[in-house]
């Protein structure tokens, strides 16, 4: 038995039962590793021809390989048959990717090669080296050259063999790799996928060294396969170490590529908008995998900020693609403002921060953090991240109104709930980020001149965002945000009556949230500071507001407005004492005029057949927050008592 195109054929076009893949299962795993790789040989001559047969047979070569790394149990071959078996077809392997000018293939050959180095990694740490020792060498030539494929090897092998590679490289050893490229870079000799492929390389190399390290600093184990194994899983890294190899590495090669790409985004064409994509997207891995290589030094931080800045500032004239460059180059920032050295860094005062960033700026000191908010104006305008943030926030909506509001609510969100809104929560998210890490004293008043600016349109979707961003801020910075809580409160109640749907919702959603860090505390609260109390201060005009929107048509404002009693009537702070009834006399005297509004959604007849979705939640809604208030009031809900025969009814004429 062996391995044949026919068989391949069979197995493109599979029969009922598989007999062809039981068939493929037969063959002994040394006799299919040998097989596939002479096919693989065979086949690539006329590729073009025979492209479904070469994908599979390098996608199960790849698997075969994988599993050479197991036990001597699972592939039935001693551990020196294996390392055996892998030595005969590495240099195979090698020829055709160099030889192979087909660039599907030629990628899969690839990813053949790279597990093949963790493969025998795995099983032989010496005979790991001097394999990685060889693809280096055969590399070479093609990094230099600035082949992407070449490239994406490098980078697919730092990924699956981290502590091997850098058992055998240094930082000298991939500076000379990578030197090439750096002068047809400086020489603007190269494409953007070029610079893309040699970035992700670099970056993917700096990672890997992270990986290496922290397995040779931290393991218990001697084991030198099972520190490969564990050197493998990726880690979130928090510190920045400037005399680190990748460290090193990047001051010497990111700040020249990064200026490249800032060169391709003064022209940027549809076709490169992805590419631009997969640069931010290798950014944002490496800052939260090795932000030494990032950070290294001021001017590579710089760099960075700039060039993540420029393409988040970029206009997007409602194209998905280049929002997504948006929000992948936001996130980039938002990530590395998180590594607590980089955010000291950033928070400088203006004579200790680093040379400036702003557009034509030259020596004049302007810290990072202004650059951060203010963007690459040097104006009191709002073109930073939060600026940003907040536009895509506005933009990145369903902009038909009506779509949203006709949805019933559910409920459980689902993956489709949200669905026309995911440009919008994620540009929210970031900019919570942005507040977290770079404090609510630095980002506070920023935040409330955007929404003067914002509140100045009429649009729903501005009013929206408005209340949105303000949730955020308060989640991100609760302590800083207590002198801005009335103006907050104000925003909300007056918001809460717009004739948009969205903007209700919205508006609960903060009222609620203020509800929820009515007793806020924090360690960077002063003594002096006055706690929220926002029940207190506003409970009437926060429930009347309430009790209009529980019954609403629309079913995901009724249903939110009746969480938002369940929240009011939910005493702490959202940490010990959470879920603690309130103060009676803060809902006791609202009780009524809540039940009153309670009345219609309790009173669904729930007898008739095609009960709709959206009602169904509202009146489950409704009966969470009956609940509460009765919770809340203790015995002095019992004059109100007689509505429990409603619900009673309700509940008895439910069909399950």
């Amino acid at each position: 038995m062996s391995i044949t195109i026919e068989l391949l054929d069979s197995m493109l076009a599979p029969s009922p039962g598989n007999p062809a893949e039981a068939h493929y299962r037969t063959i002994p795993l040394d006799s299919r590793v040998r097989e596939l790789t002479t096919l693989l040989t065979q086949l690539h001559g006329d590729n073009a021809a025979n492209a479904g047969r070469c994908m599979l047979a390098a996608v199960l070569l790849r698997r075969e390989v994988e599993t050479l790394a197991g036990n001597q149990q699972l592939t039935g071959l001693a551990p020196s048959s294996a390392v055996s078996l892998m030595g005969e077809i590495a240099n195979p392997l090698m020829s055709l990717f160099l030889q192979n000018e087909v660039t599907q293939s030629r990628r899969q050959i690839g990813h053949i090669i790279a597990e093949l180095s963790s493969s025998l990694s795995l099983v032989s740490v010496e005979d790991g080296k001097e394999w990685m020792k060889t693809v280096l060498n055969h590399i070479r030539p093609g990094c230099g050259n600035m082949d992407p494929m070449t490239f994406q090897l490098l980078g697919d092998i730092a990924d699956r063999s981290p502590l091997t590679l850098w058992s055998v490289g240094s930082a000298e050893v991939f500076s000379s790799l990578f030197s090439g490229s750096m002068e047809h870079i400086q020489r603007s000799t190269c494409s953007l996928d070029q610079l893309e492929a040699s970035m992700g390389a670099l970056l993917q190399v700096g990672i890997a060294h992270e990986k290496a390290q922290r397995i040779m600093s931290s393991t218990q184990s001697k084991d030198q396969m099972e520190q490969a194994l564990m050197a493998q899983f990726d880690e979130k890294s928090t510190t920045v170490d400037a005399s680190s190899p990748s460290a090193i590495i990047g001051k010497y090669f990111l700040p020249t590529m990064l200026e490249a790409l800032t060169v391709f985004g003064n022209s940027l064409s549809s076709n490169q908008v992805d590419v631009m994509s997969s640069c931010m997207s290798h950014l944002s891995t490496c800052s939260i995998q090795c932000p030494s290589m990032l950070a290294g030094d001021d001017t590579s931080l710089t760099c960075l900020l700039r060039t993540c800045m420029k393409f988040a500032q970029i206009n997007s004239q409602g194209d998905e693609d280049i929002t997504f460059l948006k929000l992948s180059a936001l996130d980039v920032l938002a990530t590395i403002t998180s590594v607590p050295q980089i955010k000291r860094s950033i928070l400088k005062p203006i004579g200790t921060s680093p040379r400036c960033v702003m557009q034509g700026g030259g020596s004049e000191k302007s810290p990072l953090l202004k650059f951060l908010i203010q963007g690459n104006d040097n104006n009191l305008d709002q073109k930073g991240v939060l600026y940003v943030c907040a536009e895509l926030a506005i933009t990145g909506v369903d902009q038909v109104e009506e779509n949203w509001s006709e949805d019933p609510a559910s409920v459980y969100d689902t993956e489709s709930s949200w669905e026309d809104d995911h440009t919008a929560l994620y540009a929210e998210s970031l900019l919570e980020t942005f507040v977290e890490n770079l404090g609510g004293a630095s980002t506070l008043q920023s935040i409330f001149q955007l929404v003067d600016i914002l509140l100045a349109s009429p649009s729903w979707q501005n009013q929206r965002a408005v209340l949105s961003i303000l949730e955020r801020c308060l989640a991100a910075a609760p302590a800083t945000f207590v002198p801005h809580v009335g103006s907050t409160v104000d925003v909300a109640l007056r918001l809460i009556q717009s004739s948009s749907k969205r903007v209700q919702y919205q508006a609960l959603q903060l009222l609620g949230a203020l509800c929820c860090a009515n007793t806020v505390e924090s360690d960077e609260q002063p003594a002096t500071t006055q706690p929220i109390l926002v029940r207190e201060n506003y409970g009437d005009k926060i429930l009347e507001a309430i009790a209009h929107l529980i019954q609403s048509p629309c079913t995901k404002v009724a249903s939110h407005a009746c969480l938002t009693v369940v929240s009011y009537c939910r005493g702490g702070n959202g940490q010990g004492d959470c879920m603690i009834p309130i103060e009676k006399d803060l809902i006791v005297p609202f009780v009524g005029s809540l039940l009153e509004a309670l009345k219609l959604p309790l009173s669904v007849d729930m007898s008739q057949q095609g009960v709709s979705e959206g009602s169904l939640t509202v009146l489950i809604r409704a009966i969470g927050a009956t609940a509460c208030l009765a919770d809340a009031s203790g015995e002095a809900f019992l004059p109100h008592y007689g509505i429990m025969g409603g619900l009673t009814a309700t509940m008895k004429a439910c069909p399950n």
